[in-house]
């Protein structure tokens, strides 16, 4: 009797990759830090990229859109690097990028974006906003533009804060550009009606 194949779909900011396990490596691994970014739909889902964890001798097609690796010389970083590799492709073509930054929902639909330089303070005001507007992304960020306006998605990587994950993506509603002072000094608190 032949075995059957297990998969599951990732959904990336629209870049969908399914996963097929020939081989019972990685398959629990995989579906608990991806299990956030399963589409609900994929009998309907156009599947763009292929990663195959098989037995068998790893290899690559010529389109350049599946993969295959045995399971004996894959890990979990390997993988990983492979989706980054899919996903800078997808987003190349459809309006989109990876960066770094930190982000907090406004609400379900808009996001407040922080961008700056390494150790400038986009952890920490994302961290002392959390309070009122939920941690979304404290690493890195997938930024497409669909529709003529901008979202940001969570991205596949870990985080280096923990960030509940989800498939959605929220559109940009505020980017604040912040640079660390050379300077400390004492400000005056703002009243709590005008701070937003």
């Amino acid at each position: 009797m032949k075995k059957e194949n297990i998969f599951f779909n990732i959904d990336l900011a629209g870049c969908i990759i399914r996963f097929t396990f020939e081989s019972n490596n990685f398959q629990n691994p995989m579906k608990e830090i991806q299990k956030h970014f399963l589409p609900f739909k994929t009998n309907n889902a156009k599947i763009l990229f292929e990663i195959i964890v098989s037995d068998k001798k790893a290899s690559a097609t010529s389109n350049h859109n599946k993969i295959i690796l045995n399971s004996k010389q894959t890990n979990l970083h390997r993988i990983i690097v492979i989706i980054r590799m899919f996903l800078r492709n997808f987003l190349h073509k459809n309006s989109g990028f990876l960066i770094h930054c930190a982000a907090n929902k406004l609400n379900n639909k808009v996001a407040i974006v922080h961008l700056g330089n390494s150790r400038a303070g986009k952890s920490t005001i994302s961290e002392m906003l959390n309070s009122r507007f939920v941690k979304f992304i404290d690493d890195i960020a997938i930024i497409r533009r669909i529709n003529k306006k901008w979202y940001i998605f969570q991205s596949h990587l870990f985080e280096k804060n923990k960030v509940n994950k989800s498939g959605n993506g929220l559109q940009i509603r505020y980017i604040y550009l912040l640079k660390k002072s050379l300077k400390m000094e004492s400000v005056e608190e703002v009243n709590e009606q005008k701070k937003f």
